[in-house]
């Protein structure tokens, strides 16, 4: 009698949440099926509307599965899609234009399999050239998000006040981090369905820091490996923010999730930070009038904060 072979089972979910980024997702999904883990890992794409033909990699990679959104609908929204699909303990959550070396996987989840107090565990990402990129640091406080708010860094891939680690981490085994760099990061899926997923208030920015505050709460550890490494490749391929209206959208969306993730500190905080980023959006605006700056710009993010706009499928700028 013929014995039924049994599928192995799925370790490692990759989740890679993808919009108009096709030349980026090849390479990281490439770089995916050449892991060392095999059949223990199972690859999603969430794809968040893409007007490429991001919708449609499943016909030109094999053995992926494709969640398709029909309109952008923010980070967090697509990743808690792939997390609730997903079959795999851990959740490998990557940007499109992260590339991992064949081991780094299997080396992740070696980790979360060996250290019940680490949540989460990160590849420490490199340039093509091998040097380190990864930022870390400690979770940043409301007073730097906001400051970033400010600045315009609102499409940054990295955390305010994380910095990139120094080359010497590359001789060290473990880095232990209060904030990661949320491009590459695999969690433990029972953690995060502990969490009741991320907050889905949360539209592109703030699910990030939900994690990684929450983490922290649990007194449980974030880790970046370093013989586990993947390639950063700098936003080659990766859709860029150009035009007035996506880029204001983004900003309000910043904004919007920094009062949000204020209420960790209660309603009280909460309201002044939106009151402070009302007042900041005005002065930009008159500023940016005064200066003949970017008028457009800074008039079409006042419009968004004000009315509390965040990435969540309603808007035009995408």
């Amino acid at each position: 009698m013929e014995l039924e072979e049994v599928a192995p089972s799925v370790v490692v979910s990759a989740i890679v949440v993808s919009y108009n980024s096709k030349p980026a997702l090849m390479r990281s999904i490439e770089s995916l099926k050449a892991s060392t883990i095999g059949e223990g890992m199972e690859i999603l794409v969430v794809d968040c509307g893409s007007r490429d033909s991001s919708a449609q990699i499943d016909q030109e990679i094999s053995g992926i599965t494709v969640l398709r959104l029909p309109r952008h609908f923010g980070l967090t929204k697509a990743r808690n899609i792939g997390a609730r699909t997903a079959r795999g303990r851990y959740l490998l959550f990557l940007d499109p234009d992260i590339e991992v070396r064949p081991e780094t996987v299997e080396l992740l989840a070696a980790k979360l399999d060996a250290d019940p107090s680490v949540a989460v565990a990160c590849p420490l990402l490199v340039d093509r050239a091998g040097r380190p990129i990864s930022h870390v640091g400690d979770l940043p406080t409301l007073e730097q998000l906001y400051r970033a708010w400010r600045r315009g860094d609102c499409w940054s891939p990295t955390l305010p006040g994380t910095a990139p680690v120094q080359p010497e981490a590359l001789d060290t085994a473990e880095l232990l981090t209060g904030a990661a760099d949320p491009r590459a990061m695999l969690v433990r899926g029972q953690f995060l369905r502990g969490m009741n997923y991320f907050d889905e208030k949360y539209g592109q920015f703030g699910s990030n820091l939900q994690l990684f505050a929450q983490v922290g709460t649990a007194a449980k550890r974030i880790v970046v490996l370093a013989a586990a490494q993947a390639v950063c490749a700098g936003d080659e391929g990766l859709w860029k923010p150009t035009e007035i209206a996506a880029r204001a959208e983004l900003c309000a969306d910043y904004a919007a999730g920094l009062v949000r993730y204020a209420r960790y500190w209660g309603l009280g905080r909460s309201l002044r930070m939106r009151a402070r980023i009302l007042a900041g959006a005005l002065l930009g605006t008159l500023t940016a009038s005064l200066s003949l700056g970017d008028v457009g710009f800074r008039l079409a993010v006042l419009r968004r904060v004000l009315g509390g706009a965040k990435i969540d499928g309603s808007q035009t700028g995408f």
